[in-house]
């Protein structure tokens, strides 16, 4: 069995009637970490994200509009295959 070691993200986030949130999502990774919040269908940009327990940090300098990640994201049919690539992403 896989022991996954998930980690606190922090997401500041505007959601789709505008309002501008801070919302926690749980990873093993920062890139598993952004594919929680595409699937987040209630928030329409982020603008940071963050762990401090590993000091990752990335931030936009203008809003990420998750639309068309949400567009990429709807043509994947593995969801197993994806996972195992957003949580191995570290080890490359």
């Amino acid at each position: 069995m896989n022991n996954m070691d998930y980690k606190e993200y922090v997401a500041k986030v505007i959601d789709e009637e505008g309002n501008e949130l801070s919302i926690k999502t749980y990873a093993v990774t920062m890139q598993e970490a952004l594919d929680n919040i595409v699937l987040m269908q209630a928030i329409s940009h982020l603008s940071h994200l963050s762990c401090k327990e590993t000091d990752e940090n990335w931030i936009k300098k203008s809003n990420l509009e998750l639309s068309d990640l949400r567009k990429v994201r709807s043509l994947i049919d593995d969801e197993k295959k994806l996972l195992d690539t957003l949580i191995n992403k570290e080890k490359d």
